[in-house]
C-alpha cells in the first residue's frame, strides 16, 4: 500500500522510520534540556557550598579577633608594659586547610587585634577589632 504526500510517493515503512527518527530527535532534545537543568542545579549547589564555607570562615575569623582583643585586655591588666603579640592558629584547629594569623598591638592604650585567615597561602578574609585599655 502506498501513501501519497506532498513530496511524492512514500511507502508505509519509510513513514514509520520517519516517525521513529522524529521521536529519537525529540527524546534527545528532552535529554539535553534535562541534562542542562541538572548541570545548573549542580553548579548552584557548589556555589552555595562555597558561599557557606566563606561565611563560616568569616564568622571564625571574627571570633578569633574578638578573642584576641579580650585576651589582650586580660594581659594588659596583668602586665601594663605588654605591647602585643603575634601567633598562628594552625590548619586543623578550625578547619582542615585554614590558617589564621593573629596580630595584637597596643599603642597609647588602644588595643588593635587583627586576624587574617588564609587557605593555601591565599588570603580569604580578615577581621580587625579595636578597643581601649580599661585599666
Amino acid at each position: 500500500m502506498r501513501v501519497r504526500c506532498v513530496a511524492g510517493l512514500v511507502s508505509e515503512g519509510s513513514d514509520i522510520r520517519h516517525r521513529r527518527g522524529m521521536m529519537l530527535v525529540m527524546a534527545l532534545v528532552v535529554l539535553l534540556v534535562i541534562s542542562a537543568l541538572c548541570a545548573e542545579q549542580v553548579r548552584r549547589a557548589l556555589s552555595d557550598r562555597r558561599q557557606e564555607q566563606r561565611e563560616l570562615l568569616r564568622v571564625q575569623t571574627d571570633a578569633v579577633a574578638d578573642a584576641a582583643l579580650r585576651m589582650a585586655g586580660q594581659r594588659l591588666a596583668a602586665d601594663a608594659g605588654w605591647a602585643g603579640a603575634e601567633w598562628t592558629v594552625p590548619a586543623g584547629m578550625l578547619s582542615a586547610e585554614t590558617v589564621i594569623t593573629v596580630s595584637v598591638q597596643v599603642q597609647n592604650g588602644i588595643i588593635t587585634a587583627n586576624a587574617r585567615a588564609s587557605v593555601e597561602n591565599s588570603l580569604m578574609c580578615s577581621a580587625t577589632r579595636t578597643g581601649e585599655n580599661q585599666i
